[in-house]
């Protein structure tokens, strides 16, 4: 596993540890941002569900992703990193990567969450 795979990976294993009892859906999605210094960066962010739109969340299509519903919780933290440090990256394959990790797929598992990536106002994809 790369560096930036680790990292995201054991953010993301923080993140299950931290949800409350009553969430049983995962979704996190990575953007991008300019700081006020205007360094670009990339971050990841973790929300919460009780329930995901109610059963009528389809992930094989991206526009669904406004239909995912009214998140209970939000991750007070969020993992980022510089993105003029990695030019031409691929962050959706690092998300991907770290989600399918062994470690947070147990503990995705053992809370028994429906775990949905996505690419903020792009694609989505379940973690099965």
């Amino acid at each position: 596993m790369d560096e930036l795979t680790a990292k995201a990976a054991a953010w993301l294993q923080s993140v299950v540890r931290r949800l409350p009892n009553t969430i049983r859906a995962l979704y996190v999605e990575y953007g991008d941002a300019y700081t006020p210094d205007m360094d670009h960066e990339v971050y990841f962010n973790a929300f919460g569900f009780e329930a995901l739109a109610g059963g009528r969340f389809d992930p094989s299509n991206a526009d669904h992703v406004g239909e995912l519903g009214e998140f209970t919780w939000e991750s007070p933290d969020a993992c980022s990193f510089r993105a003029d440090e990695h030019p031409g990256l691929d962050w959706m394959t690092v998300l991907r990567s770290a989600a399918r990790s062994p470690e947070a797929r147990g503990l995705v598992a053992g809370r028994g969450l429906q775990f949905v990536i996505g690419e903020h106002d792009g694609e989505v994809c379940v973690i099965r």
